[in-house]
């Protein structure tokens, strides 16, 4: 049989949640006022920048705008791209991306003329209150909401998937729901990557990127599921996940049946399929792995952001970057395809060999 020397081949992959370019500071009840252009080109190059210095070849960012009335309808996602190309003068990253969350006030203008007239008026207060509305600073202009997950990549994407994890439903509601924060839009994006021209065709590569649900710990341990069900499906290629999980790791001891706390984030760290950096456990006395904890950046305390591998790849460097460019830090992961990591050293049968056989 014709048999090749494969290179070993690494991969730095980075995972951001980058708050809409909203900066360090938490916008959370904010969320629909304008950020100022000034304001928003720091906030842009402070990621870039941070991008630059770690140097990826995969970038998985959550919440990133693709033009928001918030953020001057900038698509943040094709600046960074182009940020980056002309500080780095070399080719730009290849892009692909996710909406999750889409919202176009313009396209109800009735409902959401009469509904800004009662939200102002005192008397109407209950009716929000009932709703589950809490009360946001709303700006003048009509409100427009698009943003969600992209990837960059050194190497080319194709077979983009993208779904969101609850299928839409009646428009109305659906909106009303957006601004009551009870449908987050969550979805996923995976796409191949191209890695290695030969060796990518034997055995493909799939980054998932991915931003669990927040308001609402049902919808997330749902969206967990299904993102469970999702990873078991490619069984024939090297997976990488990338994740806002909303969630902390809970343990090995957990049990995961009991329900007692929130193991949306657990149960994909216990995917026979995947791994992830023993680091980000809890230690012995349950304290949290504050270490590679990422929310907030001004004072860590959560695991939220992680990213985890399929079992024949292999983390030789996982590290929580202290660069505060979003309300969240960002992951750095270093991963190595090797081919006797390879279930039968599939890589090694490959065309184009330097050594035949007898």
């Amino acid at each position: 049989m014709p048999l090749i020397q494969v290179p070993e081949i690494t991969l730095r992959v980075m995972s951001l949640n980058m708050q809409f370019g909203a900066g360090p500071e938490s916008k959370e009840g904010k969320f629909l006022l304008h950020l100022p252009a000034k304001e928003q080109d720091n906030n842009l190059d402070n990621i870039v920048d941070l991008i630059d210095e770690i140097d990826p070849d995969l970038i998985c960012l959550q919440e990133v705008e693709f033009g928001s009335s918030r953020t001057g309808y900038v698509d943040q996602s094709l600046e960074i791209v182009r940020r980056l190309a002309n500080k780095r003068q070399q080719e730009p990253y290849h892009l692909e991306t996710g909406t999750c969350l889409d919202f176009d006030e313009s396209k109800l203008e009735r409902l959401w003329k009469v509904a800004r007239f009662l939200y102002q008026e005192e008397r109407s207060q209950w009716i929000f209150k009932k709703l589950g509305i809490d009360k946001q600073e709303l700006p003048k202009e009509k409100i427009r909401l698009n943003f969600g997950n992209a990837i960059l990549s050194r190497y080319p994407l194709k077979e983009k998937d993208h779904h969101f994890f609850i299928p839409t439903y009646w428009r109305p509601w659906m909106d009303v729901n957006i601004i009551r924060r009870k449908d987050e839009r969550k979805s996923w994006l995976i796409c191949r990557v191209n890695y290695h021209p030969e060796i990518a065709e034997k055995v493909p590569l799939f980054i998932y990127n991915t931003h669990l649900e927040n308001n609402d710990p049902k919808n997330r341990k749902l969206q967990s599921k299904m993102l469970y069900d999702k990873l078991s499906k490619k069984t024939d290629a090297h997976k990488i996940l990338a994740m806002d999980g909303n969630a902390e790791p809970l343990g090995a001891e957990y049990d995961l049946e009991s329900g007692t706390q929130d193991e949306s984030l657990e149960r994909l760290l216990r995917h026979p399929q995947m791994k992830y950096f023993p680091g980000i456990y809890p230690g012995p006395d349950k304290t949290p792995a504050n270490y590679f904890a990422t929310f907030p950046s001004h004072q860590p305390a959560q695991v939220l952001d992680t990213v985890l591998i399929s079992e024949y790849l292999q983390i030789i460097n996982y590290r929580v970057h202290p660069t505060p460019v979003s309300d969240h830090l960002a992951v750095v992961v270093d991963i190595n395809i090797k081919a006797d990591l390879v279930q039968e050293n599939i890589l090694k049968q490959i065309v184009n060999p330097l050594v035949e056989t007898p």
